[in-house]
């Protein structure tokens, strides 16, 4: 995907700056008294105050509510942000020992300054979520960028969240690259746990109940039989 369609710039009606100033990450199509075309619309904006200050550069979407999610810093090319952005946020995965699991997110969206972007590694696989409109383009890049620093097996790219229809991006089948077995196997906690990440919810599996896990896993050590009962009563009517 090439950086060369023109960056843009929004103006904030008056006061509508406050938000962005207090650390608030997005801009609503309301706050905005001034945009870009929308044939042809930028990728990226400079984001303005209603006297011209600069407050940021974010990725733009004019049809969509959130029109505007921010960046880190002052953006010139969503090429190498990109792939300076996902290389922070491995680095910083390794630095806080979070590598030691074979399940673990890799990227989580704004909290990593990559809006709509979520990456899962399970052992040797990936599973990516896209859900904003700049960043589909760059998908490509995205995924090449992931292969070249992982070197998964495989990778599963989920476009059936109902997420991307705010962005107007279609809701389809989800994608497969490499090689993706029927179930895979990883060690969370000391827990070995086997799932489909080709028919999984979201990114395949629920990576917010490591800590439940690890609490668990001295009473599955024990009585090794009892994971198919929780399982079952997981997966069970409330």
């Amino acid at each position: 995907m090439s950086d060369n369609r023109k960056r843009g710039e929004v103006l904030l009606k008056k006061n509508e700056d406050r938000r962005l100033l207090a650390g608030h990450r997005w801009v609503f199509s309301n706050e905005i008294q001034t945009f870009p075309e929308k044939e042809g619309a930028p990728l990226l904006v400079d984001i303005r105050s209603s006297s011209g200050r600069f407050l940021g550069t974010g990725i733009f979407n004019p049809h969509s509510l959130i029109s505007v999610r921010l960046l880190e810093g002052r953006v010139s090319s969503l090429s190498s942000y990109l792939d300076e952005g996902i290389a922070r946020s491995l680095a910083m995965r390794d630095e806080l020992g979070r590598n030691e699991d074979e399940g673990v997110r890799l990227v989580h969206s704004e909290a990593d300054g990559l809006p709509g972007l979520v990456v899962d590694r399970f052992g040797d696989y990936l599973s990516v979520q896209i859900t904003t409109r700049a960043f589909e383009e760059f998908s490509r890049e995205i995924l090449d960028i992931l292969s070249s620093r992982l070197h998964p097996r495989g990778i599963r790219i989920d476009r059936s969240l109902r997420a991307r229809e705010t962005e107007g991006l279609p809701v389809e089948e989800d994608r497969f690259e490499g090689e993706i077995p029927p179930e895979i196997t990883v060690r969370i906690g000391g827990v070995s746990l086997r799932f489909s990440l080709r028919e999984g919810q979201k990114t395949g599996l629920f990576l917010d109940q490591k800590d439940h896990v690890r609490a668990l896993a001295p009473l599955l050590a024990r009585f090794p039989g009892i994971g198919r009962i929780l399982l079952l009563l997981e997966d069970g009517p409330a």
